[in-house]
């Protein structure tokens, strides 16, 4: 009987460690170096791109969401990251 008591505690702590990082495994990251530009979109090359050509055309170009806490904790960008921009309508471009 007590082994059986002590095998659901195993099995509940364990559990509470595997919900525990993976709530935590999307938001756990490196921190960045720096905030400037150019060191947060250093993995990020489509954004990079989109900045200059947003640039280019004189058009103000914004980032937000989910795409500025990845930057802000240094995760890495692939194909298949998403990419949270916004930009001000108003202006020709």
């Amino acid at each position: 009987m007590k082994s059986n008591f002590r095998h659901q505690c195993l099995q509940r702590v364990l559990l509470a460690f595997f919900i525990f990082f993976q709530v935590l495994a999307p938001v756990w990251g490196k921190p960045a170096k720096g905030f400037s530009f150019a060191e947060l979109t250093e993995d990020a090359l489509a954004l990079r791109e989109i900045a200059a050509m947003a640039e280019r055309n004189g058009v103000t170009m914004g980032i937000y969401g989910g795409t500025v806490r990845d930057l802000y904790l240094g995760h890495k960008f692939t194909i298949i990251s998403d990419l949270g921009l916004i930009f001000d309508t108003r202006e020709p471009g």
